[in-house]
């Protein structure tokens, strides 16, 4: 609340970041117990993982939100933010290339759909980033969305493969 006050911000700019740091932390929780709960089925270890590096990246942008890192903590340190973001873009990138097999096989559609909104959102933070201008309103509702989006891919993904097993289990007990 201070810094909406000492910015004179809307109040419901930092709504969207708490509710932010809110939904990023429930992404994560479910991704590292999903993976723990996969990484004991054989034929499930490569979803695991894969939910495992989704768990920490949902932590890396957690811990970045709230501390501000990219945007602030490491400019400070001579680091620039678009150095920190490309970081992550190859971070992304790598996991996408490991990945792709898990990603492109079940919900796509939705994980397509939550990157384009961090894209668009990223978009409107480089390119027309100012304290002062309104856009910023425009970049944390994009960046909710993203958030919102990327919470329902994680959850409805990793309950679509638990409710798989859930039939396997059934199967093999009749």
């Amino acid at each position: 609340a201070d810094v909406i006050i000492s910015t004179q911000k809307p109040l419901y700019i930092g709504f969207f970041s708490q509710i932010g740091l809110f939904l990023w932390t429930s992404s994560a929780t479910i991704c590292f117990y999903a993976s723990k709960f996969f990484e004991k089925i054989n034929k499930k270890r490569k979803l695991s993982r894969y939910l495992l590096d989704c768990g920490f990246v949902s932590s890396l942008i957690l811990i970045d939100d709230a501390f501000c890192i990219h945007e602030i903590v490491l400019p400070l340190k001579g680091i620039r933010e678009e150095v920190i973001l490309l970081i992550y873009f190859f971070l992304g990138l790598l996991i996408f290339i490991k990945h792709k097999k898990q990603i492109f096989f079940i919900r796509k559609e939705l994980f397509t759909f939550t990157i384009c909104l961090f894209s668009i959102s990223q978009l409107f933070d480089i390119l027309v980033f100012n304290p002062f201008i309104k856009y910023i309103d425009i970049e944390e509702l994009l960046k909710l969305g993203g958030i919102i989006s990327w919470l329902a891919y994680v959850y409805l993904l990793s309950s679509d493969y638990l409710n798989q097993e859930i039939l396997r289990i059934k199967k093999i007990q009749n």
